[in-house]
């Protein structure tokens, strides 16, 4: 009688784990779906747009993400347009807007065969490179193209917006503290005062740790005198409150070549950045 409930609360929460599972599943599709269908209807011009211009002397073809796809008729493909047709009056020009907001130029780069069949254009405009942090290489392979797909989804696209916005919120707040230890040890660090500024800069680290600031001018402070170890464990802390921190980065790229690190050591380092901005 005993064993016989125990598997029935063993299949009960089975079946309540796959209903919470199928919910979660369904609402999310649902969700990706309605994303779509809004993406759908405000690129309906676009589209719309394309599909003209079969009576053309110069067709150009602009690739790129947001800032290509976006405003309608006020998007720099339809200007660029207007403009050449209203300056010229023997070349008829059609300008074919193949933006795509949140892309990047992978996954540009993996549509462009197709769109160079489909267009046949005479000349090819490229604004890329805003969303490509973290950019995985486009090769025809299942490999690369799994990230191609997981990252065209909508949900993707909105989670990253969202936690973009949410981070940039935590990292001005981190940084937003009555600090006199901070700006009085810029000032030191402008006279040549290094001793003195190495001490402000440390007393502000203990009210405000996570600013990544206080790290990098520690490392501009140690730097000059050629404490490398110091420099290198400074700016990984730098680092580790604000991965995209290229000043970080481009230093110790320098402290590394200083150290004699092999190329490919340091190649291998600085690929930390990549892999710190999927996460």
């Amino acid at each position: 009688m005993q064993k016989s409930n125990k598997k029935q609360v063993k299949t009960a929460t089975k079946q309540k784990i796959l209903l919470i599972l199928f919910s979660v599943f369904l609402t999310l599709l649902i969700l990706e779906i309605g994303l779509r269908i809004g993406g759908f209807v405000i690129s309906s011009y676009q589209r719309i747009s394309n599909k003209e211009g079969s009576d053309v002397d110069y067709r150009i073809l602009c690739l790129g993400e947001s800032t290509t796809a976006m405003g309608g008729e006020y998007s720099w493909p339809e200007q660029l347009e207007v403009i050449l047709n209203n300056r010229s009056s023997k070349i008829k020009f059609k300008v074919f807007n193949e933006g795509i907001s949140g892309t990047n130029t992978a996954f540009i780069l993996s549509r462009l065969d197709n769109n160079l069949k489909k267009y046949k254009p005479n000349m090819v405009i490229t604004m890329m490179g805003v969303n490509d942090n973290g950019l995985i290489k486009y090769e025809e392979n299942l490999k690369s193209h799994i990230p191609l797909i997981l990252g065209d989804l909508r949900i993707y696209k909105l989670y990253n917006i969202v936690f973009e916005a949410w981070k940039n919120k935590t990292s001005r707040s981190n940084i937003i503290v009555d600090d006199d230890f901070f700006d009085k040890g810029q000032d030191y660090l402008s006279k040549g005062d290094l001793i003195k500024a190495e001490k402000m800069f440390i007393m502000s680290l203990k009210i405000n740790k996570n600013n990544y600031k206080t790290y990098n001018l520690l490392s501009e402070i140690y730097l000059n005198q050629d404490k490398l170890k110091d420099v290198e464990k400074v700016l990984k802390e730098s680092i580790k409150i604000n991965p995209n921190n290229d000043v970080a980065y481009n230093r110790l790229a320098e402290v590394y070549y200083l150290m004699n690190i092999s190329g490919k050591r340091l190649e291998k380092i600085l690929t930390i950045k990549k892999i710190l901005c999927l996460k």
